[in-house]
């Protein structure tokens, strides 16, 4: 077998070779991931990008033998390699290997770095995790952050500011803290597609804080006046009716709004709900 076809196997059967001794591939990690042959290299970082476990003692070797920084930066890599490492990356924050105030650590890094291509993937894959309740913690620690080198200004700004809205879905009750995140980031929910994904928060929120649901609500429509799932747009606004006369003046300024972006479909949705109300 030759040495870039090994290099390739053992990185890409690193869970194997770990099972049947963890003490070789530790010893031999600068043999594997050999950076004094390029092409060898390269091999492994392609077959590393296909382990679906993050192990924490590989993970810290690449990180502090500059192998995770140099393979981001590699052109000859592809997207798919790129977008393993910095899940490699995202799921060793969420596991407590890396600290966000470590300047050292590859989570920082990717925040100095400001790449649209990096932030995103991480944005994303953080994103596919939601399911897992203890991840809340991290997603409010490491959301202000990513929004301090996130330029609104430009274009990718504004993108990932928009894929940003996908995290409301962390979102369990509204506090001072998260209100200003999500206000920060409601204008741009239409930017990438993804006021649908925030428009599915608001009736959440609105059932148990309707003033809070009409403020972002109300943010959003500064950048879209989408109106779907057409559910979500009608339990809010019936939520925000069930608040009383200020929840109804509330529901009609976020119709008004429709309205004045030639959208007349929650005006009519509004008129059904008062009308059930008054029977």
């Amino acid at each position: 077998m030759g040495e870039y076809e090994f290099a390739t196997l053992v990185a890409n059967y690193l869970p194997n070779f770990l099972y049947m001794s963890n003490e070789w591939v530790i010893a031999n990690l600068d043999n594997i991931f050999d950076q004094s042959n390029d092409l060898k290299w390269l091999c492994a970082m392609k077959g590393y990008a296909y382990v679906n476990i993050t192990y924490k003692e590989i993970y810290k070797y690449l990180k502090e033998n500059r192998h995770l920084i140099r393979a981001l930066d590699d052109k000859n890599l592809k997207e798919r390699v790129h977008e393993a490492l910095i899940q490699n990356i995202a799921i060793a924050y969420i596991s407590d290997y890396e600290k966000l105030e470590d300047a050292s650590s590859m989570i920082h890094q990717l925040l100095v770095r400001r790449k649209y291509e990096e932030l995103s993937q991480l944005i994303w894959f953080i994103w596919t995790q939601r399911k897992d309740e203890n991840l809340h913690a991290k997603v409010f620690e490491l959301w202000p952050r990513l929004l301090g080198v996130i330029d609104t200004n430009n274009r990718e700004g504004m993108k990932l500011a928009s894929k940003l809205c996908d995290w409301s879905v962390f979102v369990e009750e509204v506090s001072e803290e998260n209100k200003n995140l999500l206000l920060e980031i409601a204008p741009f929910a239409g930017e990438e597609y993804n006021t649908h994904d925030l428009l599915e928060s608001i009736p959440k929120i609105s059932k148990k804080q309707p003033d809070e649901a009409y403020e972002i609500w109300l943010k959003m429509l500064e950048g879209s006046s989408m109106d779907f799932p057409e559910e979500a747009v009608r339990t809010a606004l019936t939520n925000l009716v069930n608040a009383g006369p200020d929840g109804q003046r509330q529901a009609k300024e976020i119709v008004s709004k429709y309205i004045e972006a030639v959208n007349e479909r929650p005006h009519k949705w509004l008129q059904e709900i008062l009308a059930i109300g008054m029977n």
